[in-house]
């Protein structure tokens, strides 16, 4: 094992846990919370992957080309050995880890006073699944309520500048067993799912002004306005969450800081995966130089090629993900074409009504006749009409409006 760098700190005492999906093996980002009189310290830890590959020219060759993590229905293709990515690199229950770290020191009032970055050596106390994390934190009392509370806090502050909150259950398509085919719909919405996305945006957000004010070259992640005015409510709204998609602007990955406005934030990074990403990585290996004052293993230009070269990776890895989860989705609903589904409408179209089949969270087009015109919102009944997996084919026809 390599010795660990001078000006590393020791938080292994700190109770650090980790919240991820039971299943999941590669672990890269863990939390703590402690205090310091009436301030609360939060603590936000990524597993220091470019201590394991920093060095190893070898390594970054194939970990470019792979771009990164591709999670497949039926496999997960790793960016990194499994031996490094499942095991020496990831945040395992009682064993030591390398890790960067963000301690932000937070008022009563759930705002941060001030943060820090840091190269430190962690150890989890605990795993926690989103289910066992949720239980937790309506206990109240504890740690992970606490921590809520600051996620909380901070979403309000992004909303207030004008953060866009997504409401759209997530659909989750697996294989398992024997070529079994598991369809889920999960709501985004579980406290545990915003404690860990708000607490992961807010270490982005840190990370991204620690590289401006150095400065040090990054890369950087931004978002134009939209294109028209959004509204979001409290809760999800299909036909609105479809409004809005329509409505917003391409984002952008590149070498200049500039503000991302869906997340409501100035600046704005990603090295909270370096596991799964490659851009992660060369992220992280940009702050530790930092944060030691040496000097950092890349520049701008050199930034500025490796984008361009992986760019098009990330879009093939990007649509190989969507196409997969498709093919399996129309394979599960191949065996349900008896069944009735409720739909909601979300767009007409000359030929056709964009619907959303409402417990799967799926689109679809439903074929109506020429003398039927439904509005968003309208709700029928539907059933499969004609599918094909292989050639992505899903058509649905009305049975009856509701």
């Amino acid at each position: 094992k390599k010795p660990l760098p001078e000006g590393t700190e020791d938080l292994s005492d700190l109770h650090t846990i980790t919240i991820d999906a039971s299943y999941t093996r590669d672990v890269d980002d863990a939390l703590s919370l402690s205090f310091d009189g009436e301030d609360i310290l939060v603590g936000i830890h990524i597993t220091d992957v470019s201590h394991f590959v920093d060095g190893n020219d070898v390594l970054h060759k194939e970990l470019k080309e792979r771009a990164t993590s591709i999670y497949l229905p039926e496999l997960m293709i790793p960016m990194i050995p499994p031996v490094l990515s499942e095991q020496a690199a990831s945040l395992i229950v009682g064993e030591l880890r390398p890790a960067v770290s963000v301690i932000a020191r937070v008022g009563t009032d759930l705002r941060i006073k001030e943060h820090r970055l840091t190269r430190s050596l962690i150890r989890v106390r605990d795993r926690l699944s989103y289910e066992e994390a949720d239980e937790r934190i309506a206990q109240g009392g504890t740690n992970e309520a606490t921590l809520y509370r600051v996620a909380c806090s901070f979403r309000a502050q992004r909303v207030a500048a004008g953060a866009l909150i997504f409401k759209d259950p997530e659909l989750s398509v697996r294989v398992v067993g024997d070529k079994e085919i598991e369809v889920k719909v999960r709501e985004r919405e579980n406290s545990a799912q915003v404690l860990v996305s708000e607490m992961m945006i807010l270490a982005n957000n840190l990370f991204a002004r620690f590289l401006k004010d150095r400065p040090v070259p990054g890369i950087f992640r931004s978002q134009p306005p939209p294109l028209e005015k959004v509204e979001l409510g409290e809760h999800y709204d299909p036909v609105q969450s479809h409004r809005a998609k329509r409505a917003l602007s391409r984002g952008d990955i590149g070498i200049a800081p500039a503000p991302h406005s869906t997340l409501g934030l100035e600046l704005y990074t990603t090295a909270t995966s370096p596991l799964r990403r490659y851009t992660d990585l060369l992220v992280q290996a940009q702050l530790k130089s930092g944060i030691q004052g040496k000097p950092y293993p890349r520049g701008k230009n050199d930034l500025e090629k490796i984008i361009s070269e992986i760019s098009y990776r990330l879009d093939r890895a990007s649509l190989m993900e969507r196409e997969r989860q498709r093919y399996f989705l129309l394979k599960h609903l191949e065996r349900r074409r008896d069944e009735e589904f409720e739909a909601v409408v979300l767009h007409r179209f000359p030929r056709f009504h964009l619907v959303q089949l409402t417990s799967l969270c799926v689109n679809a087009a439903l074929s109506t006749p020429n003398s039927l015109s439904l509005n968003p919102y309208d709700r029928a009944l539907v059933r499969i009409d004609k599918i094909n997996p292989r050639d992505d084919k899903l058509g649905l026809a009305l049975v009856r409006l509701l």
